[in-house]
């Protein structure tokens, strides 16, 4: 199959979420919502044996025997769910109900750091738990932060080629959902990466949030931190702008709980040694926070068949460079 055809099946798919999205935002319901998330995940999880298979290997090489069989497939299809139904919190439509009963965790660090002047990085994770909720979480205290994403990321489906279609009406289409809850949408791209960092630094210094996923392994510079049993880059850009700003790493997580109410944890600011440890240090800091909410959330992590393909400093080039969104069908 040519590039080409590829290119148009994918933009196909693209467009029939869009339709979901149109579809829930018509309705303005809530509840239709929370059905075809689940429909969806179900029909993708029945339909992807390939990626169920990578992802229980995964799990089973994380966890080793602690769960039944069964247990391994409620994990897997939880991941389905998660990545669904936090997608559909994009939509535009009101859910009072989800942000009002939100389980709310350290967010005094977020206040402090904009008392001190100096505005906050908010590390957030692409491949784990609900990230678009935690944009409507956060809004809803009255903060609105700036978003970063690499230059092909599109509404958090994968990593897309530009085409026409992508960027006269799928991209907008994302943008303009993700802008209910983002200041502005700031992209990554290899020829700008100075402008890129000025723009975030000017955005610091006016005392303002700034989003930046700390799992994604988009980036110039990279150290090794260990994670879930193995030693895998993570890009360090944050933590450069925060020496260069002042400003503090916040990591920033969200978690669906079993009763099914939401919790959003603000942890207290990443230590950063004023030395060449400093993103060694902080960035190891993050992997361990992340690994432990992925054990405690197994069900909630959308990178498990990403694991292998993740590079390394032995394998630099292991796996095509990733988004920082996390596509699951």
């Amino acid at each position: 199959m040519t590039r080409l055809h590829r290119l148009r099946r994918d933009e196909l798919y693209l467009i029939s979420v869009l339709t979901v999205f149109r579809a829930i935002e018509l309705s303005h319901s809530p509840e239709l919502r929370r059905r075809l998330a689940h429909l969806i995940a179900r029909t993708f999880y029945a339909t992807s044996r390939t990626r169920r298979r990578e992802i229980d290997g995964q799990l089973r090489a994380a966890f080793g025997a602690r769960y039944s069989d069964a247990e391994f497939e409620r994990i897997i299809a939880g991941t389905y769910l998660t990545f669904w139904d936090d997608s559909l919190f994009l939509c535009r439509l009101p859910l009072p109900g989800e942000l009002r009963t939100a389980r709310l965790e350290g967010f005094e660090h977020i206040r402090a750091a904009l008392d001190r002047g100096h505005g906050a990085i908010l590390l957030e994770n692409a491949f784990f738990g609900y990230r678009n909720a935690q944009k409507r979480i956060i809004h809803a205290q009255g903060w609105t932060a700036h978003q970063t994403h690499d230059r092909e990321h599109i509404g958090g489906f994968g990593s897309w080629r530009e085409t026409s279609i992508a960027s006269r009406v799928i991209r907008p289409f994302f943008e303009d959902r993700e802008r209910q809850f983002c200041a502005s949408i700031i992209y990554l791209t290899d020829t700008n990466s100075l402008a890129f960092t000025r723009q975030l630094a000017d955005r610091l210094r006016s005392n303002e949030l700034v989003f930046i996923a700390g799992d994604g392994f988009v980036g110039h510079k990279h150290v090794e931190a260990r994670f879930l049993g193995r030693q895998l880059l993570f890009a360090t850009g944050a933590i450069s702008l925060a020496r260069l700003t002042g400003a503090p790493v916040l990591p920033v997580f969200c978690m669906r709980e079993p009763e099914g109410s939401l919790r959003s944890v603000v942890e207290p600011p990443l230590q950063v040694p004023n030395d060449g440890r400093g993103a060694q240090v902080a960035m190891a800091e993050f992997a361990s926070l992340l690994e432990a909410h992925v054990r405690r959330y197994p069900d909630q992590y959308r990178g498990w068949h990403k694991l292998d393909q993740h590079p390394t400093l032995a394998h630099p080039a292991a796996g095509a460079p990733l988004a920082q969104g996390a596509e699951q069908r």
